[in-house]
């Protein structure tokens, strides 16, 4: 089965002190994932522009993020799910698309309302996507949670760019379990951690996850021929 990854980024003013990180950290993801795994990069602030393109990782050039605009957030969810679930990706059953929706901050602006992004995402669940939800500045997982996205599926980072790179590489961890046994992954305890800091540890701040989460393979470059062989440790089970 092919994968799709498809990166659902937040460019508004906010974002100007992580953007570069951001955009390194995305390459840093996309390297290790198969040749012929799909790339889109869309981008949202006060208006959205989605990637039409779908670029295979070995011709992927990460285009310059910019920092500018506000937060819309629902409606870049909703357009985004409602273009990958149109009729031009009709009879593409063979492919697994994922999509990561990356902020720093609530919604400011737009047309879609919570509701509206909520329903978006049920029918993408259905058809068998993948979304996860990534977001600083807030409590991640409710914001996920708003939107119809499962607990496991959202992380919170710290908005700085040591904890952007933790965050992007336990989002890696989780996208190579993916592709190497069809088997979805939450984020996990560690993970989560990673992306927060000694602070948010000492604090005890992982929002409401379920403490049980599975600890990840360590990160490693899945190619064509062993995805589905990929040697991975037993997950420990709940107690």
């Amino acid at each position: 089965m092919i994968e799709k990854v498809h990166f659902v980024v937040d460019e508004s003013g906010s974002m100007s002190e992580i953007i570069n990180a951001v955009q390194k950290s995305i390459v840093s993801t996309v390297d290790p994932l198969p040749d012929d795994t799909l790339i889109s990069i869309s981008t949202f602030s006060s208006e959205v522009q989605i990637d039409t393109l779908e670029t295979p990782k070995q011709s992927f050039e990460m285009r310059a993020l910019r920092a500018q605009g506000l937060t819309a957030l629902f409606d870049a969810v909703s357009d985004v799910i409602v273009y990958e679930l149109g009729p031009e990706h009709t009879g593409q059953e063979d492919k697994h698309t994922t999509v990561i929706i990356l902020s720093d901050g609530l919604n400011t602006c737009g047309s879609k309302t919570h509701a509206d992004a909520k329903q978006h995402v049920a029918t993408a669940k259905e058809r068998g996507m993948t979304i996860k939800f990534m977001g600083a500045n807030q409590d991640a997982v409710r914001t996920a949670a708003d939107m119809g996205i499962e607990e496991g599926d959202a992380l919170k980072y710290s908005a700085d760019a040591v904890h952007v790179t933790q965050a992007f590489r336990s989002l890696s961890e989780v996208l190579i379990h993916r592709i190497a046994t069809g088997e979805e992954q939450p984020f996990s305890l560690p993970q989560r951690a990673a992306s927060l800091g000694q602070t948010g540890v000492a604090a005890g701040r992982y929002d409401s996850y379920d403490e049980r989460g599975l600890v990840p393979p360590p990160i490693r470059r899945a190619s064509n021929a062993d995805r589905l062989s990929i040697s991975l440790p037993e997950s420990p089970r709940p107690a």
